[in-house]
């Protein structure tokens, strides 16, 4: 930001909760168009190694994980203003200081939107979260090919899996919801 802000640098591409971030510290930024290429990109997931799918164990525990990823987006979408209060009442020195606390929420919630913008379910996840679109993987693999990140075509089945997608929504949507709604 101080790069910005002091003419070192004329642009950064970052990620969406440091741009909100820039924002609520008073830069102001423009935000510039990206092609539709780029629009289907994403850069969020979860890597494991294949041995891991294949181990039961290790399988079940990170679809624990992802399943705790999805409940927790899910409640913070419902409500984000408690999503907030939960997270500083576990982790204080994430509230930001030198400020009330209208401010500070006010601030946050800015920077949880700009993410949980990004997290909403699209049409292809037909409401499952963590489902990958395949046509985006394809943009991203054709992207690296024309910017010669890569030199040759990569099979994209070999990049992910949407394997584990049922069983990681495999929870009670509506009592999270609830959940949510009473806090």
């Amino acid at each position: 930001m101080n790069a910005l802000n002091t003419g070192v640098v004329d642009v950064v591409a970052l990620y969406d909760t440091e741009h909100a971030a820039f924002e609520t510290a008073g830069t102001r930024i423009r935000r510039l168009p990206v092609s539709p290429v780029v629009e289907k990109l994403f850069s969020n997931g979860f890597l494991t190694r294949q041995e891991n799918l294949d181990n039961p164990a290790s399988r079940a525990l990170l679809v624990k994980v992802a399943r705790a990823v999805a409940k927790g987006t899910l409640f913070c979408q419902t409500n984000p203003q408690a999503c907030v209060k939960l997270v500083w009442l576990d982790h204080p020195e994430l509230k930001p200081a030198g400020m009330d606390d209208a401010k500070a929420m006010t601030d946050t919630l800015f920077v949880l939107q700009a993410r949980l913008k990004n997290l909403k379910l699209r049409d292809y996840q037909g409401g499952l979260y963590g489902k990958y679109d395949p046509a985006a993987w394809q943009a991203y693999v054709d992207f690296m090919l024309a910017e010669k990140v890569l030199d040759r075509p990569v099979d994209i089945g070999t990049l992910y899996t949407n394997d584990l997608i049922d069983e990681i929504n495999r929870f009670d949507h509506d009592a999270v919801i609830r959940q949510a709604g009473q806090m």
